[in-house]
Parts: structure tokens; sequence; C-alpha cells
């Protein structure tokens, strides 16, 4: 090859360089020998490949970028979507009073204490536990805090309720639980079951309400109730059960039971002579002790579980005789006032310490024991305490 056709071939060569480059399209020459234009067609094929591979891989990228920016949005999506129901079910859990947890169920004759259960931090700190480090996401750290009286028939019906042969929401069960310091407490377990479009179970969903006080409180109620029915047969003292309307202990729409000891103590015999109706008890309060005898049902309804307090009723033969009541209240979980059971003691042996106190600010009589000498002088009674 000569000179000036050495020349010619690599002015070719760089062209198709430049061409390259640039990113031009290159058209091998007509000139020059078979074997120089066989080597710049190729060399154009393999430029027109390699741009056509470029292409594909930068439309390739292109579609991806499109992909992955779609999925960080799917994923931004799943996001708000789980923080907006663990929101919801903190919220839920204020709103109840209860602690939720959820776990997939599965067919089993015993129970895994490994299965996974998805404990929510409200459950966790009702129990006084602090994370997951101390009370782990199994069903073991569940099963380990069940009282020993409890745990045969919590444990049969957890395996019922995990087998999924049953529709609906389980009826409430009551277990005692020990919290972290060791101490049981009482609480309500409700669970539902969920199922897919085939009805095979999918989730089991529960919450539990701390109902401890609630128990102590019917405990409290059913102990009054047992002395108060005791006491009925005690001619001195009187029962009486009433049921609240819309939680005001004074309703007019109140239902009364008055024991036959209640009526009998004020000279009553049946109920068309002192009607089963608060109205009944109120018109027959004395009117220097009505406010205080009214007030003492008002503060079971902001509170109070129990309340004492000591009024003059007017009788069936149109006297006035002096009592001593105590009143016992139950609430319903949210607090609302649902009953209130009451004993009513004559106090016929004499007047109590406060009547005596008021005779002595009403007459002006300062000295104690004189006071106590003219209140009981003008009721023609004996102070109590005294012979």
């Amino acid at each position: 090859m000569d000179v000036l056709a050495r020349r010619r071939f690599w002015n070719e060569v760089s062209r198709f360089a430049d061409c390259l480059l640039k990113d031009r399209e290159y058209e091998a020459p007509t000139r020059g020998t078979s074997a120089e234009r066989h080597l710049l067609i190729a060399l154009r094929e393999g430029l027109l490949r390699l741009r056509t591979r470029v292409t594909f891989f930068e439309e390739e990228h292109a579609v991806g970028q499109i992909l992955l920016r779609d999925a960080l949005n799917q994923l931004d999506e799943l996001i708000g979507i789980v923080e907006s129901i663990n929101t919801r079910a903190t919220l839920l859990e204020k709103v109840v009073g209860a602690a939720i947890w959820s776990m997939i169920p599965g067919q089993c004759a015993v129970l895994d204490p490994s299965h996974p259960v998805q404990w929510s931090d409200a459950l966790r700190r009702m129990l006084g536990f602090s994370g997951r480090e101390d009370f782990p996401d199994v069903l073991g750290s569940w099963i380990d805090l069940i009282h020993p009286n409890d745990r045969s028939s919590a444990l049969e019906t957890l395996t019922v309720q995990c087998n999924g042969e049953w529709e609906g929401v389980w009826p409430d069960t009551f277990i005692r639980l020990a919290a972290k310091d060791g101490v049981y407490r009482s609480y309500r377990s409700r669970v539902a079951l969920s199922r897919n479009a085939y009805g095979r179970p999918t989730l089991l969903l529960g919450a539990i309400e701390d109902v401890e006080q609630q128990r102590l409180e019917s405990l409290q109620v059913e102990d009054a109730l047992a002395r108060f029915d005791a006491a009925n047969v005690i001619v001195t003292q009187g029962s009486w059960d009433m049921r609240v309307h819309q939680g005001d202990p004074l309703s007019v729409l109140n239902w009364v039971e008055w024991s036959p000891q209640f009526r009998k103590l004020l000279g009553y015999q049946t109920e068309v002579e002192f009607p089963a109706s608060v109205e009944s008890w109120v018109s027959r309060l004395h009117p220097e002790d009505k406010a205080r005898a009214l007030s003492s049902i008002r503060d079971l309804q902001s509170g109070e579980i129990t309340s004492n307090v000591e009024y003059r009723l007017r009788c069936a033969d149109e006297h006035f005789r002096l009592f001593r009541a105590t009143h016992v209240a139950k609430r319903s979980t949210a607090g609302v006032l649902l009953r209130v059971v009451g004993a009513l003691t004559a106090m016929d042996r004499g007047l109590s310490l406060d009547q005596c106190v008021l005779f002595a600010r009403e007459s002006g009589v300062l000295n104690r024991k004189t006071a106590w000498a003219e209140a009981h002088r003008k009721e023609g009674r004996p102070v109590l305490g005294e012979g």
C-alpha cells in the first residue's frame, strides 16, 4: 500500500472516530481497496449496533427510573397507611380504654409459645412493660403471665380461638394476669376473627381492658348488699336499691326498691302508702336537713363511692325521726352512675353529736354539757353514749 493510500485510509478512520464522538451517522467511502472498505463497513455496522444497544439501555434506564419512582411513591403511601392505622389504633385504645393485640391464627392442637403476636405498646404499658425487650412479640409473653387458677381455661379458650373454628366475636372472658411487678389484676378479654374470601381465617384481633377497679367496686357493692340484706331482719334498719336513669341519682325516672323494713321504720306497710320512687323519700325529708341529705346523694354522681349522712324523715304518724343513712354507688366502666344501694338506721337511742352542736348554735348555748342536756330535754331523749 503506497503512502497516499495509507494516508487516505487513516483519514477515514479519523472521520469514523469523529462521527462516533459527535454521535453522527458514518458512511463508508467508495474508494480504497476492498479490504479497507470491508473494515470500514464493519466498523460502521458495529457503530450502529452499539448505538442501538445504548438507546435500548437508555430507554430501559428511563423505564427503570419511572418504576423506581412509582415504587417509592407506593412505599410512601404504604408507610402513610401504616402510620394512619397505628394512629387510629392508638386513638381507639384511648377511647375504649383497652389495649389491642393481633396475630395470624393457625391450626394447632397445642399452643406454640413462640407463635408471633403483635402486642401494642398500650398493652405493654398496661402490664408495666416498656418494650419488646422485656415483653417480646410472641404468644409465650402472655401465657407466662396468666394466673395459675385461670391458666387451664384460658389456654383451652385460646386454642379454639387460634384454630379459627368459630365466627364473629368471641364472648367476653375474664382473666387474671400478673403485671411486671408480679401483682395480679383482672382483665376483660374480647376477640374477633377475620376471614378471607375463601372463608379461611386470616387475622385474630383482641382487646384487653383492665377491670380490676370495677371488680373491687362490684365486690364492695355485693358486700354492702349482703350486709343490707342481713340488716333487713333487724327492725331498726332498712335497705333500699335504686336503678339510676342516665346517671342522675335524683331523677324522677329512677326506680327504687324500698325494703319492707325500710317502710316499717317510717310506719308504712305497702307500696301504695310509700311508692317506689325517689320523691317518696325527698318529700318526707325535714326542711332543715333536706339540702344536706340531697347533697350526700349528689356526691355519688360526682365520683364518690360511699357516703354517710344523718337526717330527719317525717313518718306515717307525721312526726320526724332521726336516721343515719349509708349509700354505696356502682358505676359503668365509663364512670356513669348505674346503681345506688343504701341502708337506713333509726337513731332512737338519742341525738347525734351533729344534732346537739346544731342545737347549741341555734340556741346560743356555749357549754358542751349544757348543750347536750338542753338538746335532749327538748327532744325528750337521752344523749348518745350516756346512760
